[in-house]
């Protein structure tokens, strides 16, 4: 009844963005249906629905802005895009309900420490506004990914409801990936003319760089990437089946740094997966060799990939590589400069739409990192992101191979990119979330003062620790 109400009403939204009915309110009525979805959720302590509905926010909102803009006219900041952050406001009740273990927990206070760091400085050089959504950008991916690993007795629940959303998104977008290369809608030619995004290509048929219902190529084809490295590493022919699907779409968006990290995803997950995961990929690997070929020719997409997979072998020709590397020189030089940075919203679609202080174009995470928050709060960001990073890859579960690949590629393309903020960020941090080790959770000397839920969940992943820790009656 609940599922049927909340997506229900937004299929509703949806339909009357499109119809053109109301425009002006609906931004409103959208904002207020989540946060009453997301935050009924969260009261209810539904973790994995909480997370799955905030990423269909996320997949939906540019769609719907683009939908809205038709209508009403085109606007550079819109209230439609604070959606998904309104949804994952509401994870800051289950991330600081309980603290299972405090030295995972104190990582997440360093990178929030950090974000607020940054924050502060923009505050200093006239970037209220901007700062302050730009910190929503960078601490609120974290906050879930903390009220998950808070929460693990959803761990089972999240990952195969993720996969189901995985499925779709994948074979949704992709498939509207398609259409949009072919036919270009309206709201998606006029989103293409007036965002003045010279790298999304020409709003012309088979001339477009997809982006589907997002806003970018660039987020589109990484977190089109992350939902295809989840369902590679749960195996089965259903989840072939979206993966095939999938890598059309992410053809088609032409960026080459996801390419390259789904390639490494795979391999990944074909070494440390399961043997389903394993036996899957190997088919995949066996069709796709006969089916890639007919497949551009059918679509008439053979030269427009093929052209940009040959640059990947002539780095000394490619534009973006070549800048970011100058953009990596530029940082050595100024960090004697620019040692306590100059605070956030200095990249990016808000800092470039607001009047408050001036814009750097920043092409790299580091990059991005040491100029917002200095060296200092620059290394403890980087610092606590590794670390929990790495503690992600101490759970001996196989099943989380998928999420795995998933961190590996989204950290690896922090050199072309902060992909640990915003939207792609969003789908990162659920996957580091899930991915730490529950087993290490911190127990309570005392049993009264405890969920017995949570109780019964640590017996079962510490099964030596009831000895050691069990409290007679009336210890207390």
């Amino acid at each position: 009844m609940t599922f049927a109400l909340i997506y229900g009403s937004l299929l509703l939204i949806g339909l009357a963005l499109f119809s053109g009915v109301a425009v002006g309110a609906l931004q409103i009525v959208f904002l207020a249906w989540i946060f009453l979805s997301a935050g009924f959720l969260c009261l209810q302590k539904k973790v994995s629905d909480y997370v799955v509905l905030t990423a269909v926010v996320f997949s939906v909102a540019p769609f719907f802005r683009r939908l809205h803009d038709v209508h009403a006219g085109y606007q550079d900041v819109s209230l439609i895009m604070l959606g998904p952050y309104l949804a994952m406001l509401c994870a800051i009740p289950l991330a600081a309900m309980t603290f299972r273990n405090r030295a995972t927990t104190w990582l997440f206070v360093a990178l929030f420490a950090s974000c607020l760091y940054g924050f502060l400085f923009a505050v200093g050089n006239d970037r209220l506004v901007a700062g302050g959504f730009d910190v929503l950008r960078w601490m609120l991916p974290p906050m879930v990914a903390l009220a998950i690993f808070q929460n693990p007795e959803h761990q089972k629940s999240l990952r195969w409801k993720l996969v189901l959303f995985a499925f779709l998104f994948a074979v949704a977008t992709s498939l509207y990936g398609l259409y949009q290369y072919i036919f270009v809608p309206r709201w998606d030619a006029e989103w293409m003319i007036y965002s003045n995004m010279e790298s999304i290509g020409k709003p012309r048929p088979y001339e477009v760089r997809v982006f589907s219902t997002l806003n970018s190529p660039g987020s589109y084809s990484l977190i089109l990437t992350v939902n295809l490295l989840l369902l590679a590493g749960r195996g089965g022919i259903i989840c072939l089946l979206a993966i095939a699907v999938g890598a059309l779409g992410l053809g088609l968006t032409i960026v080459r740094s996801a390419w390259i990290a789904a390639a490494l995803g795979l391999i990944f997950i074909a070494l440390a997966g399961r043997w389903q995961a394993r036996a899957s990929l190997a088919t995949l690997l066996v069709v796709s060799i006969f089916a890639i070929p007919p497949i551009l020719l059918a679509t008439g997409t053979e030269t427009y990939i093929g052209d940009r997979f040959r640059t990947l072998f002539d780095l000394q020709s490619d534009v973006s590589f070549n800048d970011r590397s100058n953009g990596y020189d530029r940082l050595l030089n100024q960090l004697n400069d620019n040692v306590f940075g100059t605070g956030l919203a200095v990249n990016g679609a808000i800092a470039a739409h607001s009047s408050e202080g001036t814009t750097v174009v920043i092409d790299g995470g580091p990059i991005e990192i040491f100029y917002a928050l200095g060296l200092a709060f620059g290394l403890v960001y980087l610092l606590a992101l590794g670390v929990l990073s790495m503690r992600a890859f101490f759970n001996g579960d196989r099943g989380l191979a998928g999420p795995r690949a998933a961190i590996l590629c989204t950290l690896a393309l922090l050199t072309s990119g902060t992909t640990t903020v915003g939207e792609v960020g969003f789908f990162f941090w659920i996957c580091l979330g899930m991915s730490l080790p529950p087993a290490i959770a911190t127990r309570r000397k005392t049993l009264s003062m405890r969920d017995p839920s949570s109780v019964s969940y640590e017996m079962q992943a510490n099964p030596g620790s009831a000895g050691t820790h069990s409290v007679p009656a009336g210890a207390s």
